[in-house]
């Protein structure tokens, strides 16, 4: 009986030993998995970045070393590679496919910026192609469409980028642009396309209109709906963070800015403050994480670049830093969010001119989309009318004067916030023009001093500091702005033409910087004159000899 008892307690002992040591044995493979997950989640948190973009100068914009080391030293790692050509569209890119597929195929890429830059049927047809072939090469790839400023020429976001752009497209292109690409690729095509896919696959209302604006968020709605993707196509909004900045800058809350005419450094380029913007846009976007906070690093200041020489005040980089979150968290087709309450932030609008036609957007920034808009106490001047999506449009027919409205945003949670605007309505009076009869005849050569004066016109906001200067120095060079000779108040030194020879004997030195151009402010060394005979014998010694 002892003996038996014996047995059966080692039975059950053997069995329980058993069961522990599975349980040992399970528990270590549950600890070895979680330990090889861990290890890969930090070698993946460690692993750069990879960025491949796609576009031509205005995609330089974004610096990419200084990009690189912006978004490395914040917890970041980057690695980038580009196709890029000056002024060129993405169906240029498209056509070139045999220099850049391989390295496409090959090595793995973890976001692709597109930059479209011109007409949008073309510009769409290009883009679809580029997602489908990323949708089968690089399935895990994030595809971006990159949206891009206005020209300074027009400065309208509402309007159709060939119309309005420096470069002047030659007569019939929109047509001949259409009939290419064909009829599954026009705009109106697209739009009914994203429209009966509905707003949760496109991620907003969709519109049918030929704006700038328009065209890139279209753009993204169209791909999300024509071509289903693992991580549906979204935008880098940077035309939009100028956008709202301008409306500050209108209100006099950005320091050392009146409106953005003042990023420009020629016609659509910007200046090292207009690409600290597109790098805090681009890094709110692709990383999800707020930029406020970020440093200014490569961005500031170079003295010795005339198109980076403006100095960014913290307080100017927190401004931009804050309205980049705004626009980025809040835009429905950046794929980021927050948990801020909703706000109204556009704060100030572009004045109105009497019989014009008028647009203009209110902007949210946070809450959850869709957004409703209402005017809670005001008028707006006559002729114009609010949409409940934020348009104001029409055309003006209202005295001129200031119009003070209180609008109020709910959005999706029902949170509600309001602010009020003012809205200035210009009479639309002819300004007075200088004529070039009124300045005296001049020969090649000789500087040109005379005091220029512009009367008060429509808008009455004067232009903005070195615009007049710019516009001469662009017609005189056809080159970028050089520095001009003096900024203070005071008369204005207006350069003539003149070619290389005659910029040498000039006492200002010839640049190489400026083709046809001059270095400001830099006199050269007196040149002592010397026969003519001379001269040519000390240039050619054989000349001399036969002489």
């Amino acid at each position: 009986m002892m003996q038996h008892h014996w047995c059966l307690t080692e039975r059950v002992c053997r069995v329980r030993l058993q069961r522990g040591g599975r349980a040992l044995i399970l528990a270590g493979l549950l600890l070895a998995f979680a330990f090889s997950a861990g290890m890969a989640a930090a070698a993946d948190s460690a692993r750069p970045m990879r960025i491949h973009y796609f576009g031509n100068s205005l995609t330089d914009e974004v610096k990419y070393d200084w990009f690189q080391k912006l978004a490395t030293d914040a917890g970041h790692p980057v690695e980038w590679k580009r196709e890029m050509a000056p002024g060129v569209p993405v169906f240029h890119h498209w056509s070139q496919k045999a220099k850049w597929e391989k390295k496409l195929t090959e090595e793995r890429w973890d976001v692709v910026t597109l930059q479209p830059f011109q007409n949008f049927e073309l510009e769409y047809q290009a883009c679809e192609s580029f997602a489908k072939f990323l949708n089968e090469k690089q399935p895990d790839a994030q595809l971006y469409i990159y949206a891009q400023w206005p020209s300074r020429k027009s400065a309208n976001w509402f309007a159709d980028f060939t119309r309005t752009s420096e470069v002047q497209a030659k007569s019939g292109w929109d047509a001949n642009c259409r009939q290419k690409a064909g009829e599954a690729f026009y705009l109106e095509k697209v739009a009914a396309d994203a429209q009966a896919a509905g707003t949760q696959v496109t991620g907003g209302p969709v519109r049918a209109e030929r704006s700038l604006k328009n065209q890139y968020e279209l753009t993204a709605q169209g791909l999300r709906a024509r071509v289903p993707m693992k991580k549906p196509v979204k935008m880098i909004p940077v035309g939009h963070v100028m956008e709202l900045l301008g409306s500050k800058m209108r209100a006099g809350q950005v320091p050392g800015y009146q409106s953005p005419h003042g990023l420009y450094s020629d016609g659509v380029h910007v200046s090292n403050v207009g690409s600290y913007i597109v790098a805090c846009t681009f890094y709110a976007t692709i990383f999800k994480t707020s930029p406020v906070g970020l440093p200014i690093g490569e961005y500031q200041a170079n003295p010795r670049h005339h198109d980076d020489r403006f100095p960014i005040s913290d307080e100017l980089a927190r401004i931009i830093q804050e309205t980049v979150w705004e626009v980025v968290a809040t835009h429905p087709l950046t794929g980021v969010s927050s948990d801020e309450k909703v706000k109204v932030a556009t704060a100030s609008f572009e004045r109105a001119v009497q019989g014009e036609p008028y647009a203009a957007e209110i902007a949210p920034a946070f809450g959850k989309a869709p957004y409703a808009w209402k005017v809670i106490s005001g008028d707006l001047p006559k002729g114009l009318s609010l949409a409940e999506g934020g348009a104001i449009a029409g055309i003006v027919a209202a005295e001129p004067g200031a119009y003070e409205v209180e609008f109020a945003v709910t959005d999706a949670a029902g949170a509600t916030a309001g602010r009020r605007l003012s809205l200035h309505v210009d009479a639309d009076t002819a300004p007075a023009v200088a004529t070039a009869a009124q300045l005296p005849p001049r020969r090649i050569g000789p500087l040109l001093r005379r005091a220029l004066s512009i009367p008060r016109t429509t808008p009455p906001a004067p232009p903005p500091p070195g615009a007049l200067w710019r516009s001469v120095v662009r017609n005189s060079f056809r080159c970028r702005t050089p520095t001009p000779p003096r900024t203070e108040s005071g008369p204005t030194v207006l350069p003539q033409r003149r070619t290389r020879a005659q910029a040498s004997r000039s006492p200002w030195r010839y640049s190489r910087k400026w083709r046809g151009g001059l270095r400001w402010g830099v006199p050269a060394a007196p040149r002592r004159e010397a026969p003519r005979r001379a001269r040519r014998a000390s240039r050619s010694p054989s000349r001399a000899h036969r002489q």
